[in-house]
């Protein structure tokens, strides 16, 4: 967890000092959203501790982005004066939902191998996310530039 921790850290510095072009954002997203996908159904497939210190590390890099990415989208296209709502409803949903999926983990971890649970979550989290990105109206929030564009643009 700490190397986890570590990569998330790191990624968030090094995201924190380079500019990138926001029509490659989404791009960007799927590729880190994919990486770290990948990374923890290999996680759950290895004993060997430095591999697993290292998937967990770059993951954690990969969670970084995808973190900012979601997050600065959000900042982009919701009002100001609608933020903190939006925020804490974020928030909110995020709480509500973690206890809810830990029981719901637990329960699975008494008929199924962790390992399993790893790799079916994050398989079926991976093909969520192709989906998603096959949605054009959802690779527009994420390319979206407040300097440039008006949120007009993401009606049309």
């Amino acid at each position: 967890m700490a190397s986890l921790t570590i990569g998330t850290l790191l990624g968030m510095i090094v995201l924190s000092a380079i500019n990138i072009c926001h029509s490659q954002k989404a791009t960007l997203l799927f590729s880190s959203l994919s990486l770290s996908n990948l990374c923890v159904i290999v996680f759950a497939l290895t004993n060997e501790f430095y591999v697993i210190v290292a998937l967990l590390f770059i993951a954690g890099i990969a969670e970084s982005v995808n973190i900012v990415f979601i997050l600065s989208s959000i900042q982009s296209v919701v009002p100001d004066d609608m933020m903190g709502k939006i925020m804490d409803l974020l928030g909110t949903l995020t709480m509500a939902l973690t206890p809810i999926a830990r029981v719901t983990g637990g329960i699975l971890a008494e008929f199924f191998p962790i390992r399993a649970i790893f790799i079916v979550s994050f398989v079926a989290s991976f093909l969520v996310l192709i989906n998603l990105f096959f949605i054009p109206s959802f690779r527009k929030i994420i390319n979206f530039d407040p300097e440039t564009q008006e949120l007009k643009d993401l009606m049309s």
